[in-house]
């Protein structure tokens, strides 16, 4: 499902940089450079004076519409799968007892050493 979300947002900022600075800008001038500059925003390698220098409206608007949307709201995605792991993790180990925890193995080893019980 996290697959699904990231390709159609990705997808469709890619498109709309494609059609917005096809022409302008390089790295925009194909649909693969412009997945490739895409990517690069997402690793923080981007240029944002040649987005504002090619389109005074829509690259400052597509700038941040692109990092609001996907890097804080993808990210938040997934943190929330993390965080539903982590639960049903805690769940899990709420349900074990505790005879196999490690410091009280290693205790009852070293007391049944000692020459008084």
């Amino acid at each position: 499902m996290y697959l699904a979300l990231f390709i159609i947002t990705f997808g469709a900022f890619a498109f709309f940089g494609y059609l917005c600075f096809g022409r302008v800008l390089e790295d925009y001038h194909s649909f693969i450079t412009t997945l490739e500059s895409l990517f690069n925003f997402l690793l923080g390698s981007f240029s944002y004076s040649d987005l504002k220098e090619a389109n005074p409206l829509l690259g400052p608007f597509f700038f941040m519409a692109f990092e609001w949307i996907v890097v804080i709201g993808v990210l938040c995605v997934v943190m929330s799968i993390i965080n539903e792991a982590l639960n049903t993790v805690k769940e899990g180990d709420e349900m074990q007892s505790n005879e196999h925890e490690i410091v009280d193995y290693i205790w009852g080893r070293f007391k049944s050493m000692l020459p008084w019980k």
